[in-house]
């Protein structure tokens, strides 16, 4: 009989983007680890422990940083076709990965020459290994944070994440301001998130000569690029997210609408399912229009309510 804790590892594991979220954070651990028996290795009162412990830890992470490597494979197809920005960055994280096996190697090559009798050649091997721990150290996190920036930045791996797939240019325009969907999130976006937004959000956040805080929310590209206070959504994530955060009175040092009533909790609702769903953006209604101007027509009604105006599920 499966237990529960057994059924989730095997979930985490099954699932090509879990697994390689799961096995990249051993790298990253035993890179710090290796740091403490290599600076302990200097103290010749401790003998050859250290170097034996600092040998075994850099042995172990060019296997993990490899299974980091290998993971990533399967879990980058599963990326779909992101914007050529993202693309780059999940090219320049794969360079950086596949390099933290050169310092573990480099650290492992130099622990034997710590083990020599010569004392004066084991001390340089010594200190050698030590600067090796540090680089690979430091290169291990700069790894780590570029697919961290991944995640928390721009949604990659989370549920459903905003792609290049849901984006179709109008002619003339970026194609990042206009995205086109063929399911019921995206009516779900046109129907009660969008009139949300322009009606609680955009009359401080939109384009211009400079938008609050730079926060800029009548585009997807300015909802993950985010303001002063960095991307107003996680896709997939909502309590991750900025903007649910302020607006549930979450976030320590901000409240939003600012200076205006809060927002109802169905529209609240609407919000984190929205974000929860990958926050996708159809294609916009027109512009808003002027305070003397009637409302738009066309593909922009009036917010649904409640979490029923949730679209069902894929």
């Amino acid at each position: 009989m499966t237990t529960p804790a057994a059924s989730s590892m095997f979930d985490v594991f099954s699932d090509p983007q879990m697994r390689h979220a799961a096995l990249v954070h051993l790298p990253v651990a035993l890179a710090m680890l290796g740091l403490i028996p290599a600076a302990l290795s200097l103290c010749t009162k401790l003998g050859r422990a250290p170097v034996v412990v600092t040998l075994s830890i850099y042995v172990l992470l060019i296997a993990a940083a490899w299974g980091g490597v290998l993971s990533g494979e399967p879990a980058e197809g599963r990326v779909g076709s992101p914007p050529q920005t993202i693309r780059e960055q999940i090219h320049e994280h794969e360079e950086a990965a596949e390099k933290i096996w050169y310092f573990a190697l480099a650290a492992s090559v130099l622990c034997l020459g710590g083990l020599a009798k010569a004392p004066r050649f084991a001390k340089i091997s010594k200190v050698a290994t030590l600067l090796a721990a540090v680089g690979g150290a430091g290169w291990t996190s700069y790894a780590a944070h570029l697919g961290g920036s991944l995640v928390y930045d721009f949604g990659v791996g989370t549920p459903n994440p905003v792609t290049i797939d849901d984006i179709q240019g109008s002619e003339g325009t970026d194609p990042q301001q206009h995205i086109t969907l063929a399911d019921p999130r995206g009516e779900f976006f046109v129907t009660a998130v969008y009139p949300l937004l322009y009606d609680r959000c955009m009359g401080c956040h939109t384009v211009g000569d400079r938008p609050d805080a730079d926060l800029d929310l009548s585009t997807p590209a300015g909802l993950l690029a985010g303001g002063e206070s960095g991307p107003a959504i996680v896709p997939g994530d909502p309590v991750a997210s900025l903007l649910f955060q302020t607006i549930t009175g979450e976030h320590p040092d901000i409240r939003m609408p600012e200076g205006d009533d809060p927002l109802e909790e169905s529209d609240i609702e609407i919000l984190r399912e929205w974000i929860a769903q990958g926050a996708v953006w159809a294609e916009r209604p027109a512009a808003p229009p002027a305070e003397d101007q009637a409302a738009p027509e066309g593909p922009s009604p009036q917010p649904l309510s409640g979490p029923s105006a949730a679209p069902p599920a894929d």
